[in-house]
């Protein structure tokens, strides 16, 4: 099943109209085409208002421990250029956080969620903090050719035809637009109706800590109504394979939550 959607990757890519629908596939085509663990269970009460997918688990290593993960995070990258992902103990109000760095690379770390139903309407408010110390040179999500970004937040959510997609990324490019989301709709045989909404939340370098606030079930609403609530996978993205650069980014914890919090960005404490 993995090696048919990867095939179809290949299949269903080519041109530039076609290159943002080549991190889509390979991400569904990673975290949907597994078999997801047994058994569903319900969010304990104590999950109920707040939804984490933080890195605190477990940690798994490969390559020699250039890239380490929490389980049950899985991870890929490729074999083209150099990508290493380390989870490293943040700032104190963040606790541990995925360290991301690629040369002409890309490595995304992901979580198949389909044994753990997950329903948006009752936590629509997703936030993070992340920090980008190195773009990729000349990286912009409208650029086929040069589609490379620091960090990049993926959800997927299912529909009874395929999927919807939405995408929150850091990019480097710092042009006007009137509107900062890149927009496909496209179908593949294996996943059936795509539909994906990639959002330019932030732009250029910084060496602070930010934080974003997003209330998922609004853009999901505006992009792909009416709402479809079941997330079914979580990603995070870097790449710089594109425009044969360097990347080097960290984030903290996915949470998701019924109430919004605080919104204004904030600079975080490095740990001692």
């Amino acid at each position: 099943m993995e090696n048919a959607a990867r095939r179809q990757v290949g299949q269903a890519t080519s041109g530039r109209a076609e290159l943002n629908r080549r991190q889509v596939l390979l991400f569904l085509s990673l975290a949907l085409t597994r078999s997801p663990a047994s058994g569903s269970r319900l969010l304990a009460a104590a999950e109920r208002d707040e939804l984490r997918f933080d890195f605190s688990g477990p940690r798994m290593s490969k390559r020699g421990g250039r890239v380490t993960w929490p389980d049950p995070w899985d991870v890929w990258s490729a074999l083209r250029g150099q990508a290493s992902l380390q989870i490293e103990d943040g700032p104190a109000e963040i606790g541990r956080v995925a360290h991301f760095r690629t040369v002409d690379g890309s490595i995304v770390l992901y979580r198949d969620l389909r044994s753990r139903p997950a329903d948006i309407r009752s936590r629509p408010w997703l936030s993070w903090r992340w920090t980008a110390e190195k773009l990729p040179a000349g990286g912009s999500v409208f650029r086929a050719d040069r589609n490379d970004q620091v960090l990049q937040v993926y959800l997927a959510f299912r529909r009874s035809d395929g999927y919807d997609i939405l995408g929150y990324v850091w990019d480097t490019v710092t042009d006007e637009r009137a509107e900062n989301v890149s927009r496909q709709s496209f179908r593949v045989l294996i996943f059936g109706r795509i539909e994906a909404a990639v959002h330019v939340v932030r732009k250029g370098p910084t060496d602070a800590w930010l934080t974003e606030v997003r209330n998922v079930a609004e853009d999901h609403r505006k992009y792909f109504s009416p709402l479809r609530p079941t997330l079914a996978a979580v990603g995070i993205w870097s790449d710089s394979n594109h425009t044969g650069s360097a990347s080097d980014g960290k984030i903290g914890p996915l949470v998701f939550s019924a109430s919004k919090p605080q919104d204004r960005l904030t600079t975080a404490t490095a740990p001692s």
